[in-house]
């Protein structure tokens, strides 16, 4: 079977632009929601230089006090290999697949060893005008960021030491997007959970100033599935979105 747009977009897409980057994200959420694990595989390449990176962010719950660590490991772009079919990227020893990835980080501030292996994903639905999460907008290959929604939802399995700790990530949650083009948005919001009373859930936000050849305009996309019900709200179909500017007085 043939495989549709919206799975191909987990694959490298590759293209060929003179500044280019690609990065997935890829978020792990551990079943009693201590600990969030997002790592961002990751390649840009530019006249000046081409190079490969794995972003992490790390947050754990401590006695209700959020700990944040980061993390952004550089390799030499020979390093970053590629399989379509079925999709595997591989960055160093690290590897990212459909089916899990592999972690074999060891930084002077963090390390990470150990396998998540993942269960069915959740795709989005799709209709021959809205074949991705981009809309109508999928059709313009040329736009300065694409974005794909890759798993609205999935369940993990499997455990990781991270920093001389065994976390566990059995039955927690996971969820994967990517972006790939020219250059990130110079002005963006960005949200995502699937954590809300009713489970299982997923709730995505991304607003942004979007060039469209000599053109600008603020654009945004939300996509809300719950009860099993999907809800799309974006630019292309209408919806509207106010942003107001919140200050310490409003917060």
């Amino acid at each position: 079977m043939d495989r549709t747009r919206q799975e191909k977009q987990l694959s490298f897409q590759n293209q060929s632009r003179k500044n280019y980057f690609e990065g997935w994200y890829f978020k792990h959420v551990s079943e009693d929601e201590s600990v969030i694990l997002s790592i961002i595989p990751s390649m840009m390449r530019s006249d000046k230089i081409e190079k490969a990176m794995i972003q992490i962010i790390l947050a754990e719950n401590v006695a209700g006090d959020w700990q944040i660590q980061t993390e952004e490991l550089q390799f030499p772009i020979s390093d970053f290999r590629d399989a379509v079919e079925p999709f595997e990227l591989k960055i160093g020893n690290n590897i990212f697949s459909k089916g899990g990835i592999s972690l074999h980080i060891n930084s002077s501030n963090m390390k990470i060893d150990g396998d998540i292996s993942f269960e069915p994903f959740t795709m989005l639905p799709t209709t021959k005008m809205s074949p991705t999460i981009m809309g109508p907008f999928s059709y313009l290959p040329f736009m300065e960021c694409i974005h794909g929604i890759v798993s609205l939802h999935h369940y993990l399995k499997g455990a990781l030491q991270i920093n001389e700790r065994t976390i566990s990530f059995n039955r927690g949650i996971g969820y994967i997007e990517k972006d790939w083009g020219q250059s990130f948005p110079k002005y963006y919001i960005w949200m995502q959970s699937n954590h809300f009373t009713k489970r299982p859930s997923c709730l995505f936000f991304s607003w942004a100033d979007i060039p469209l050849g000599p053109y600008q305009f603020p654009g945004f996309i939300c996509h809300l599935w719950i009860n099993g019900q999907h809800h799309r709200f974006a630019t292309y179909n209408r919806s509207i979105c106010t942003i107001e500017e919140m200050s310490e007085d409003r917060a």
